[in-house]
């Protein structure tokens, strides 16, 4: 049970950085 909130927390995180990334890449054009 544990281990699963992990697992989604981490993609959740993973998703939001690369949200980030590609806004940075965006400002960087």
């Amino acid at each position: 049970m544990v281990s699963i909130c992990i697992l989604i927390s981490f993609v959740m995180y993973r998703m939001e950085m690369k949200s980030q990334m590609g806004k940075l890449s965006d400002k960087v054009r």
